[in-house]
């Protein structure tokens, strides 16, 4: 799944995300699970927007910053 991430695939990056957000598979990583949904919200991967507005709500492995995370959220519907 890593190499599927590393080629842009949308759903793999979010799983990826995932795994390196709960430590499941690898060592848990804050810093690249943030990259890895980033990475899939650029690609569209829906769902990942939400998660990135979560990531920035909490200052989860990103520096807090809530204006940016409402903007995401009212985007992800």
């Amino acid at each position: 799944m890593l190499e599927a991430a590393e080629n842009f695939v949308p759903d793999a990056c979010f799983d990826v995300a995932v795994s390196y957000e709960t430590g499941k598979g690898v060592r848990k990583s804050l810093k690249k699970a943030g990259i890895y949904y980033f990475r899939a919200m650029m690609l569209g991967e829906k769902q990942s927007v939400a998660e990135v507005g979560r990531l920035f709500y909490w200052g989860i492995g990103v520096p807090e910053n809530r204006r940016i995370a409402k903007e995401l959220l009212n985007f992800s519907g």
